[in-house]
């Protein structure tokens, strides 16, 4: 469990915008806190959208509501398990996708980190674990909401570092919910990049210390060691420590895989060949060959999509 002395917005708010700012009138607060508010506003050119004033609002209530709304819902995953999705409201989600696109855009990620990013795909991330001797594939559980919006907030009040309490505390409210990122806002794919970017170098470091390579796709990682290289034998506990100390835990059933070059593991929907390939799964195969014997047209733009993946994953 993510251990901080402060587990909620909530208290972070109390605790940083006491003495001085608290000390002062609502109506002293909001002439202090206008101006950046409002250049806020216009950075993210949505002021028409988002005024200061409810702004101030939202920071003296601690909370979006009233002003927006999240609406749950459950996908299932692959293996059938439901998947909790929280949307942002369309006003909400435009706000977001500005934050994303003006904000978090062409922010530093760390190298390993190839989920969410333009020209970046799953075949960045298995490619340079082809041929290797030992694989270890391990899953993070519940990666969104386990990404604290005290972390969250960290990383904002890092990104403005000459700004007013109030700019970080907004921007954390407008892209976390429930203390977390919440899996379905358009700001949390780049910011569990972002937030995470220490996290990715701790386990990079770790795993080239032994000669590996490390690689994360999301809630995703990789881990693997070629020619004679080997995992040291306190590997698995190390990076248990390291995602235990940003807030992570692994998942209780497919956390931890190890693998050997014989195996042929599939990863994140391929597999790994022992000649050194990657291959879609035969299941997948299968399916691509009912859709080439289908005469509906749906059926054939459906092929060229999968044939399309095929060459994405296969060619390096």
């Amino acid at each position: 469990m993510y251990d901080h002395p402060f587990d909620s917005l909530s208290q972070r708010l109390r605790h940083l915008l006491k003495g001085s700012w608290r000390s002062h009138t609502r109506q002293q607060r909001a002439e202090l806190s206008e101006p950046e508010l409002t250049a806020l506003s216009h950075q993210i050119g949505l002021n028409d959208v988002l005024q200061p004033a409810d702004m101030l609002d939202m920071l003296e209530r601690e909370s979006l509501k009233p002003y927006f709304h999240y609406r749950h819902f459950t996908k299932s995953k692959k293996d059938g398990t439901p998947r909790q999705i929280v949307e942002p409201d369309p006003r909400l989600k435009t706000i977001q996708h500005a934050i994303a696109q003006r904000l978090l855009a062409n922010q530093p990620i760390h190298p390993a980190a190839v989920g969410f990013q333009r020209r970046k795909s799953t075949a960045d991330h298995v490619w340079p674990h082809v041929g290797a001797r030992t694989i270890i594939s391990a899953d993070i559980a519940d990666f969104f909401p386990s990404t604290s919006r005290y972390r969250v907030h960290e990383w904002w009040r890092k990104r403005f570092p000459d700004s007013e309490k109030t700019v970080a505390l907004m921007l954390t409210l407008l892209t976390t919910y429930q203390d977390a990122l919440p899996q379905g806002a358009p700001t949390s794919p780049p910011l569990s990049n972002l937030v995470n970017f220490d996290m990715d170098r701790q386990l990079a470091s770790l795993t080239e210390r032994s000669g590996g390579t490390y690689t994360r796709y999301c809630d995703d990682l990789l881990f693997s060691w070629h020619a004679h290289a080997t995992p040291p034998s306190d590997f698995a506990v190390s990076v248990r420590a390291i995602l235990r100390g940003h807030g992570y835990a692994l998942h209780p059933r497919k956390g931890w895989q190890i693998y050997d070059e014989q195996d042929e593991p599939q990863v994140v929907g391929v597999v790994l060949t022992r000649d050194g390939r990657v291959r879609l799964p035969p299941d997948l195969r299968e399916r691509m060959r009912r859709l080439a014997r289908s005469q509906h047209p749906r059926d054939a733009a459906r092929l060229n999509g999968y044939e399309g993946y095929r060459r994405m994953m296969e060619r390096r």
